[in-house]
């Protein structure tokens, strides 16, 4: 959408199923200022709408939805994307649960001498600690699994992959979105009950140029491990979630995420960082002081 409107395009719509937009990296309350953005910029943004059908009349193009119609010049579809593993089946790999082929932590499949990577391998998350099994297709989750089988070939099977923190990250009309861990709604689903805050902060000192940040912080009720982080806000966000990622993969504990240093200068920072802030609020949430 963002790249139609910088091209003079008018009229862009964008009908989203789900309730909200980036409904696997953000919760429905971060969400809520990107999807304000879009539609100041021009977007005609529809969610929780269910396309039932795309027709051709002439030269338009007609999206059917439960109530009304879209005409347009052209539809672009988005349906998200599946490993393809006929070749593996065929060879008599093991397929997980989540569709991408099954390793052990050196990557080698039910075969030893067959390693998988990238977008095709199944792998885990270590963000809560127990291993669920996931399937990220990032370029990064690419980069580190076909470094370490590298390795491995190499040296012989040495080195263990380490999972994944399932970060994710983008930009979409000035803001920078970026996660790692886990929504509400995947926490939800794999049963954990997890106490979250929102906290609004800066990247350096406004008249600096710095730019704003929301963040919200998830962590696990009872043990206070964090597993989840979300961010939207201006340039250095993503560094920003680079540093949780770290924390969120080695359950750093919030009191010690609380006092870490961090690089300080008035136009690189500020003394007291919006994550640390955001971290102190989940403290004081969660009861762990």
């Amino acid at each position: 959408a963002e790249g139609l409107v910088e091209r003079g395009f008018e009229g862009v719509t964008v009908i989203e199923g789900e309730d909200h937009v980036l409904p696997r990296a953000l919760d429905p309350d971060m969400a809520a200022g990107l999807e304000d953005r879009i539609r100041d910029r021009g977007v005609d943004l529809r969610t929780g709408v269910r396309v039932r059908a795309v027709r051709t009349e002439g030269a338009e193009k007609v999206v059917a939805l439960p109530e009304g119609e879209v005409r347009a010049d052209f539809v672009l579809l988005a349906t998200g994307v599946r490993p393809r593993v006929e070749l593996a089946r065929a060879a008599g790999l093991e397929i997980g649960p989540t569709g991408g082929v099954a390793v052990d932590p050196f990557l080698r499949t039910r075969d030893p001498s067959v390693y998988a990577v990238g977008d095709c391998m199944e792998t885990w998350e270590r963000v809560t600690g127990q291993r669920h099994p996931v399937l990220p297709m990032l370029a990064s989750h690419t980069n580190r699994s076909g470094r370490l089988v590298a390795r491995n070939i190499h040296h012989g099977p040495r080195f263990e992959y380490p999972g994944t923190c399932l970060p994710f990250g983008i930009e979409l009309f000035g803001l920078t979105v970026a996660t790692c861990g886990l929504t509400g709604a995947l926490a939800e689903r794999w049963g954990l009950d997890t106490v979250a805050v929102r906290s609004r902060g800066v990247l350096a000192k406004p008249q600096l140029g710095g730019s704003r940040v929301e963040i919200k912080v998830r962590a696990l009720r009872a043990t206070g491990r964090v597993v989840g982080v979300q961010a939207v806000g201006g340039p250095g966000t993503a560094r920003l979630v680079d540093r949780a990622i770290l924390a969120v993969g080695e359950g750093v504990p919030p009191h010690r995420l609380s006092l870490t240093e961090t690089v300080y200068s008035p136009t690189l920072n500020v003394a007291y960082d919006a994550f640390t802030q955001a971290v102190d609020r989940l403290l004081l949430a969660g009861g762990w002081f």
